[in-house]
């Protein structure tokens, strides 16, 4: 595909569902991500570097003096700070929560992309982002609580739970890390049904419930690829970002000329992270197709024998989800 033509709102060809997702083949919304993710970077970072800015602007090396060993130059600089601390942080979580809910349109289209092949029109994209944005922006705010709420309570439940054993060090470290670890990977899996019930919402068209169980159907259906697929996407990210993190200081250090250098080494390495989330929902489209396409040969297979089941409704599909010409309306899906 070519992806110059993006952007072209007067290029299109009929678009169709991709049967081999892929993220190589979108890496221009790929981009796109990442360019929102940089921009909302910096909109939070603002306030606190020109608080920063501040403080460390009399010394020879700028905020370089902010990375020296010790962190008394730190502790000095919060000290001075005290005052502003509080409203920048206070403003930098509102900046957070509107960043995070506004990036679920670049996110549903990257999605949107990801499961249609052809020619893509930005007016495209953006109807198909806006549409699915109220639901995906309740599912996030939900989801998010609903995480936190329980990963927190089970590893409170679990820690407590082996204190109560009477064990000590260092039997009771590794009992520990152990119980932490059981509700970490709990937050996984509702990471995992969070991330497919997204793109159930935006690649079927469904509603909040609707897609909340077609994304655990599609968990249950193959819960090790799904789990596997993510963490090990995850873990690359991971490992790309802590490595650029650790090499760049002394590949050009702060202050100094080729500074650059580290500031590319980090976006490459957080491109690269983003890459492999986007390869991640690559997976997503194809585990809910396969549980989408398994419930209506269930359902079909079910009306051949004895009619359709009682009070069971087929699932919101379109089976092609083949996409109209240039100046068509595309057809309702089935709710």
């Amino acid at each position: 595909m070519n992806e110059a033509i993006l952007l072209d709102p007067q290029t299109s060809d009929d678009l169709v569902a991709e049967p081999n997702p892929s993220a190589i083949r979108r890496l221009g919304l790929v981009a796109i991500y990442y360019a929102y993710r940089v921009v909302a970077a910096l909109v939070i970072a603002v306030p606190a570097a020109v608080v920063a800015g501040r403080v460390v602007g009399g010394f020879s090396n700028g905020d370089a003096a902010l990375f020296e060993p010790g962190g008394m130059i730190v502790a000095e600089a919060v000290r001075l700070a005290r005052r502003a601390v509080a409203p920048v942080l206070a403003g930098a979580g509102v900046v957070i929560v509107i960043t995070a809910a506004v990036g679920l349109v670049p996110l549903a289209m990257l999605i949107a992309g990801l499961s249609t092949r052809g020619r893509l029109r930005a007016s495209w994209l953006a109807a198909r982002s806006i549409k699915a944005f109220g639901t995906l922006a309740l599912l996030w705010g939900i989801a998010s609580v609903a995480e936190a709420i329980v990963v927190a309570m089970l590893a409170a439940i679990a820690t407590k739970t082996v204190d109560s054993f009477g064990w000590v060090p260092p039997r009771l470290d590794v009992a520990r890390v152990i119980a932490i670890a059981i509700a970490a990977v709990v937050g996984l899996a509702l990471g995992v049904v969070h991330d497919l019930a997204r793109v159930a919402i935006v690649t079927q068209d469904l509603k909040l419930v609707a897609g909340l169980k077609l994304g655990w159907r599609a968990l249950a259906r193959a819960p090790m690829a799904a789990l596997g697929g993510y963490a090990w996407r995850a873990l690359v990210g991971f490992a790309l970002v802590a490595f650029a993190s650790w090499i760049a200081p002394p590949l050009a250090p702060i202050g100094s000329p080729p500074a650059g250098i580290a500031l590319l080494v980090h976006q490459a390495a957080i491109f690269a992270a983003l890459f492999a989330r986007a390869s991640w929902l690559a997976l997503g489209v194809r585990l809910v197709d396969r549980a989408s396409e398994s419930d209506l040969a269930f359902l079909e297979r079910a009306a051949k024998a004895n009619g359709p089941p009682a009070g069971k409704e087929p699932p919101a599909r379109d089976i092609d989800r083949t996409m109209p010409s240039p100046g068509v309306e595309p057809p309702e899906l089935t709710k």
